[in-house]
């Protein structure tokens, strides 16, 4: 499989909000549900997507994570991703 980076790289832009809906997060707290997380580079896109529309917060519920898919050391923040929860501006 690809390294974490490049599949944050594959994804990028690969996330839409359907334009009638908006609005509809804005000031809300989302919460994003993933059955399997390997890299986190989905969930990661998908957040970074709802964030530029205004949610109070973003926040995933994971039901199983793989091994690290680039084979050493930690998932934490690695190739820059940040934590789902911050907002703009944050």
């Amino acid at each position: 499989g690809l390294p974490r980076a490049a599949r944050l790289r594959n994804l990028q832009g690969a996330s839409a909000l359907a334009p009638q809906r908006t609005e509809a997060v804005r000031g809300l707290q989302v919460v994003l549900v993933d059955d399997v997380m390997t890299s986190g580079a989905s969930l990661y896109e998908c957040a970074r997507t709802l964030r530029a529309h205004g949610p109070a917060g973003v926040s995933a519920l994971v039901l199983a994570r793989t091994g690290n898919p680039d084979g050493a050391g930690s998932h934490d923040n690695d190739a820059g991703a940040q934590p789902l929860g911050r907002g703009p501006g944050a």
